[in-house]
């Protein structure tokens, strides 16, 4: 962490205001000393000289006291970037400041570190706990299956119960993550990624999810060759949340909607664009969308809105070094574009 250096013409401003009280002093007593000359001495001793002497002297305190300012300020400066640097007080009053300074500071990395003693217990816990309750999920998913075929005839019913234990899961993972990100340099592994292969996996393990809410996934262009440097498990998550929110904000009862997918590629950069057709996302609403929990208008329409969705999808992206942004007209749909690093040597997948 570098600070910036006070410049030394406003320490000097500082220096003077600091002073102002001994400045006066003085002059009231140089007013005091041309006083005391006109009504005792009648002109017959030159005042001249001990004016110039209490002057002399005066500017050879302030000049003493004045480097003593500056180096102290050097000093403080120092202990910012380093809180067991050395500070060196000449005077009491530095002495006791100093004293406190280094109490608060002994408090608050006592503080600190209780607190990351107590998150990392918590983390721990709610890992633990996230996966010990993943383990029902994918129980009842095989019970599910089981079902399928003992009971053809209720698969209505069947379906229901998978997707809400389908919702149960991304939750749990929408969590996990979450916990992850608190350490994400543990858990990142930068690749050569093919996006359009990626995307269609994506799409394809949706599949059913499009079917159900009558919604079409569409890849536009010729994406083929496209080639990005990312982790391919961050990206992924990123891709099921955008799909998934698609999805959610374009079902309707009776009209079908496409969430359209397009990748445009340089020689630099590589463009993701996953364009729905939903309700899309009011204006007074957009400044807020990254924030986490935040579910906006649409949030009060969707009871199953958390939203953490958008929040971890830009969080990743920032620590992917990649860049999400979102354009949405209310009534008309959204529009989320992914930029990231392409990657052109791609006999390296």
């Amino acid at each position: 962490m570098f600070l910036k250096a006070v410049p030394y013409k406003e320490l000097l401003v500082r220096f003077i205001k600091d002073q102002t009280s001994v400045i006066g002093v003085f002059f009231i007593n140089t007013a005091l000393i041309i006083m005391f000359y006109f009504f005792s001495t009648d002109g017959q001793v030159s005042i001249a000289y001990p004016i110039i002497l209490s002057l002399f002297t005066f500017v050879c305190y302030g000049i003493w006291v004045g480097f003593r300012y500056v180096q102290f300020h050097q000093k403080i400066q120092d202990a910012k970037v380093d809180p067991h640097y050395d500070v060196s007080a000449d005077t009491y009053e530095h002495q006791e400041m100093l004293k406190a300074l280094r109490q608060l500071h002994k408090h608050y990395m006592e503080r600190l570190s209780t607190l990351q003693e107590e998150n990392t217990v918590n983390n721990r816990f709610l890992y633990q706990w996230i996966h010990e309750t993943k383990t029902p999920v994918s129980v009842i998913h095989l019970i599910l299956q089981k079902l399928d075929e003992r009971f053809p005839d209720d698969q209505v019913f069947i379906h229901d119960i998978r997707q809400e234990n389908n919702k149960i899961l991304d939750n749990l993972d929408k969590a996990l993550n979450m916990v992850r990100l608190k350490e994400f340099a543990k858990d990142y592994q930068p690749e050569p990624v093919s996006l359009s292969k990626l995307l269609k996996d994506v799409i394809n393990n949706h599949k059913k999810q499009f079917i159900y809410h009558n919604v079409f996934p569409v890849i536009e262009g010729n994406p083929d060759n496209s080639c990005i440097l990312s982790d391919k498990k961050w990206y992924r998550f990123m891709l099921e949340q955008l799909i998934s929110n698609g999805i959610k904000y374009s079902t309707t009862k009776n009209q079908s909607k496409n969430l359209y997918f397009n990748i445009k590629q340089d020689h630099t950069h590589t463009y993701l664009y996953v364009k729905d057709e939903g309700i899309g996302i009011p204006p007074y609403d957009l400044p807020r969308i990254y924030q986490p929990f935040f579910t906006g208008e649409n949030g009060r329409h969707h009871k199953n809105a958390t939203g953490m969705g958008l929040y971890l999808c830009h969080m990743i992206a920032n620590k992917l070094n990649h860049q999400l942004t979102i354009q949405s007209t209310q009534g008309k749909g959204t529009t989320v574009e992914i930029k990231c690093l392409t990657k052109n040597n791609e006999n390296t997948l």
